[in-house]
């Protein structure tokens, strides 16, 4: 029976930040505080802020195409999205 360790699913052992690669290792994550609100006569409403981490790719490879080709330096957070939903259970 073969060993699930041989097998990579994944792609990022190419190109790892750890090289200043384009950062196939590097996960994008999506976070922020949700908070639910409960109003009079059955209604409700949520209110999420959301900011996301990405990837600063050097001056001389952030026009290629191929992300593969391009060279990563560093990471940033950034603001993604509010939103704001307003409902009514009945």
């Amino acid at each position: 029976m073969a060993n699930i360790d041989e097998y990579n699913i994944t792609r990022n052992q190419y190109s790892p930040m750890a090289s200043k690669g384009w950062g196939s290792d590097f996960m994008t994550v999506l976070f922020g505080p949700m908070a639910f609100f409960e109003l009079p006569n059955n209604l409700y409403a949520i209110l999420v802020f959301n900011w996301q981490n990405g990837r600063v790719y050097s001056n001389e490879t952030v026009g290629n195409a191929d992300f593969t080709k391009r060279e990563y330096e560093d990471w940033y957070v950034y603001y993604k999205k509010i939103a704001f939903v307003f409902g009514w259970n009945f």
